[in-house]
């Protein structure tokens, strides 16, 4: 089951990313990302958090709805954006998208890129969208669907990668090796709609920027 937790950062093109919520998909929205569902028309099945940046009216007109709230004290252990991952993984999620969760603050960016990690720990798929980007990580391989010029970068997220491939893009690899911190992943080129990418060994980031967002 495909859920979509929706944050409370950035989020321009609200009508944009409302596209990768299907029919059947399950949202979650994590405290004021409650507000992002109402501006996208959705109404998730559950909003999650301590309450503290949903604006009044969305409370109110979400509460009206029958919305499930689940509040937590504003001093705990974990951001909303976990809560809300450990209830979709709870009910029952096999595959997670989440949305707003980047924007002016690093720490919580850097904090949700790694929760990539913890659902694919647990053998769950999933991935950020936001206005520009779609982030994966990818420990054997990734098949990624996008626009002729848009960008495509691999980031090392383990000390060493080996047997990296990559098809599809201007620069292609064939078994190739890299170590954390190295800069040869990033900036290639999609060739036409689709990409593919390969691990044998260790974890890379994937990230996808639209052709119109770069120059």
């Amino acid at each position: 089951m495909h859920w979509v937790i929706v944050a409370s950062g950035s989020m321009r093109e609200g009508t944009r990313l409302a596209s990768v919520i299907g029919p059947g998909d399950m949202v979650i929205g994590v405290d004021g990302g409650a507000d992002h569902c109402l501006r996208m028309g959705v109404v998730p099945a559950y909003v999650v958090g301590d309450l503290d940046s949903i604006s009044q009216q969305g409370m109110t007109v979400l509460q009206d709805a029958g919305v499930t709230f689940r509040k937590f004290p504003p001093r705990k252990d974990f951001t909303d954006t976990e809560l809300a991952t450990d209830l979709a993984v709870e009910l029952g999620a096999t595959r997670i998208t989440y949305l707003a969760v980047t924007g002016s603050r690093l720490d919580h960016t850097l904090g949700n890129i790694g929760l990539l990690h913890k659902t694919l720990a647990r053998g769950l798929s999933a991935r950020i969208v936001d206005d520009r980007h779609e982030i994966h990580l990818v420990n054997e391989s990734l098949t990624l669907a996008g626009a002729p010029k848009d960008l495509l970068s691999i980031v090392p997220v383990s000390a060493q990668v080996h047997g990296l491939t990559l098809r599809g893009l201007e620069y292609p690899l064939k078994d190739a090796s890299l170590i954390r911190g190295s800069t040869t992943g990033i900036s290639n080129v999609f060739q036409g709609t689709e990409a593919v990418v390969e691990v044998g060994a260790g974890m890379v980031l994937v990230i996808r920027t639209r052709e119109d967002d770069h120059p």
